[in-house]
């Protein structure tokens, strides 16, 4: 992404322990993430994602991530 810019792609990687109310929802949490984010009067939203799980881990859970911030 450069000055001037209206999309971003981001890829990365999600390690770790997913917790709800301070309990353990999933363990050995492993995840690719590749997001596409589009700017749009001003503001940064996501336009588009895809989660796939890393060998030997849980992934992503369907209800993850809220609405907020959807296109």
């Amino acid at each position: 992404m450069g000055s001037g810019q209206d999309v971003a792609h981001a890829v990365y990687y999600l390690v770790g322990t997913i917790l709800k109310d301070g309990e353990s929802v999933i363990r050995n949490y492993r995840t690719r993430v590749s997001q596409v984010f589009e700017k749009i009067d001003g503001k940064w939203l996501l336009s588009g994602a895809h989660f796939s799980p890393l060998y030997g881990g849980s992934g992503v859970p369907q209800n993850a991530f809220s609405s907020q911030n959807k296109r």
